[in-house]
């Protein structure tokens, strides 16, 4: 098994504003988009590979109001013989290697209040093009709450992006690592307590 740490999931969690969302509960829909880079951690879930810490940021708009927030996160994914194919960030259709996500984590940072959401990643692939260093990546996770408006909150996120390797060592080289960029978009469905 060759083992990268590509971030499935990127800027799913939305960032709430306690004065948007006084009436509680309720269900508040989100979408938004995000940009991030990534590189190898000293992590590893499964002892296979090593994760990505990704750092970005994003803005979300949820039932008509909108936010900024930043994001770090940590995902590990390893990648298996598997053709897969897929749209890379130039708009034109890559075949690549599937990987499969082991585990990830998020915490976003809302940054008009300082109110934090936390993530955890609950499936994600990535589609690796070895040759250009291309891929896209498609994830879903559970919003596991936070501090501030964000406390108590539950919810599912799922989303979509795709970005290219700035450096991308091969498993049969003898450098290690990687370090990329990405942009996506991201859906995702919170209950406020």
């Amino acid at each position: 098994m060759k083992g990268f740490g590509f971030l499935s999931v990127a800027g799913l969690i939305a960032c709430l504003s306690t004065s948007a969302f006084a009436a509680a509960p309720r269900v508040i829909k989100c979408t938004g988009t995000f940009s991030f880079s990534a590189q190898t951690s000293n992590i590893s879930f499964d002892g296979q590979a090593y994760a990505s810490s990704l750092t970005g940021t994003g803005k979300n708009k949820c039932n008509y109001v909108s936010s900024l927030y930043t994001q770090q996160g940590v995902a590990e994914t390893v990648f298996g013989d598997s053709p897969c194919t897929f749209t890379g960030p130039n708009g034109t259709t890559e075949t690549g290697i599937l990987g499969t996500e082991v585990a990830g984590y998020s915490i976003v940072t809302n940054s008009a209040t300082g109110d934090l959401s936390f993530g955890q990643d609950v499936s994600g692939s990535t589609c690796f093009n070895e040759t250009t260093t291309d891929y896209a990546s498609d994830g879903s996770a559970l919003i596991i709450g936070g501090t501030g408006a964000n406390k108590g909150t539950t919810g599912t996120a799922t989303s979509h992006s795709v970005g290219s390797g700035l450096f991308v060592a091969s498993p049969s080289s003898y450098g290690f690592g990687f370090f990329d960029w990405g942009t996506g978009t991201a859906t995702s469905t919170i209950t406020v307590p």
